[in-house]
């Protein structure tokens, strides 16, 4: 097994980007197994169970990014790691022409529709920001690492009051990795806070 490690010390990434980005390097020519994420303890938990786990892995700290390739034989990781690493800047292109608002309230107010907030910011932030969501009436997916158990079941309850959706973390990565989907049309960007209109009804 030809295994390449890179980690990149304080580099962050929110998750959605990484799931994203670690979906198409998988998809490389040449590429078994690839891993793209922040070295947090849930993310070295699956790359432990991927029996891709070293010291050196298991010493990032949670503001570090990890890039894991595990490339077929014969396969050239230096080049792949140069193919994975231009997707970041494909990434950061792509996105140069999304609608930005400040705040997640100006956001609402521009898009009054929409009814879910797909939050994925630093875990610092994420709690304020899902919360701001849910007072603007929105159902809230938080992809943010680090937040605390105990603003995670306020956010729940305060979504309970409101009757709104709240799935933290783990939900959302259960639903990722059992390959559901959640169907947004269209989305707008409110820093890294995505707003989503709910999907059109089917006609009969």
């Amino acid at each position: 097994m030809s295994v390449k490690i890179v980690i990149k010390p304080n580099t962050y990434f929110d998750s959605v980007s990484l799931m994203s980005i670690s979906t198409r390097a998988n998809k490389l020519d040449g590429v078994e197994q690839a891993f793209v994420a922040m070295a947090t303890e849930m993310n070295k938990g699956v790359l432990k169970n991927l029996g891709l786990l070293t010291p050196e892995l298991e010493q990032a700290k949670n503001g570090d990014l990890m890039i894991v390739i595990n490339g077929k034989s014969g396969a050239d990781n230096e080049q792949l790691l140069v193919e994975i690493e231009e997707l970041f800047n494909t990434k950061a292109q792509s996105g140069s022409h999304e609608a930005r608002y400040a705040t997640i309230a100006s956001a609402k107010k521009h898009i009054p529709e929409s009814n879910l907030a797909v939050i994925s910011v630093n875990g610092l932030f994420a709690a304020r920001e899902a919360r701001q969501a849910l007072q603007n009436d929105l159902n809230v997916m938080l992809f943010s690492d680090n937040v605390s158990v105990e603003d995670e079941l306020a956010l729940k309850q305060l979504a309970h009051e409101k009757g709104l959706l709240m799935m933290g973390q783990t939900v959302v990565r259960r639903l990722s990795t059992a390959r559901r989907s959640v169907l947004v049309t269209p989305c707008v960007a409110a820093t890294s806070v995505l707003l989503a209109h709910p999907a059109p009804a089917a006609r009969s």
